[in-house]
């Protein structure tokens, strides 16, 4: 088994801007994918929690979107990029 990775401060949001669907991710330093795929699993056990479905379900309509997805990703910025660049987005606008 390997190290148990620890995941401090985690930030995904999603949401509805305009119409348009935004997904707003904070890298913090010393991220890097493997802990959003962790927080991405346990948010797959949460749904099937949340629903009362058995997480196989919930992986199936993952694997569907994630072989055919059913809208692309239009801009990919994150918030640690943001700040970087000075931009601001969201609430720090």
């Amino acid at each position: 088994m390997e190290e148990a990775i620890q995941i401090e401060n985690p930030h995904i949001l999603i949401f509805t801007r305009d119409g348009e669907l935004e997904t707003d991710i904070l890298v913090q330093e010393g991220d890097n994918y493997r802990h959003f795929a962790i927080m991405i699993t346990d948010a797959v056990r949460h749904i099937a929690d949340a629903f009362k479905v058995d997480e196989s379900l919930v992986w199936l309509w993952v694997d569907k979107e994630r072989y055919h997805p059913t809208s692309p990703i239009i801009e990919v910025k994150t918030l640690s990029r943001c700040r970087e660049n000075g931009e601001k987005r969201g609430e720090e606008a």
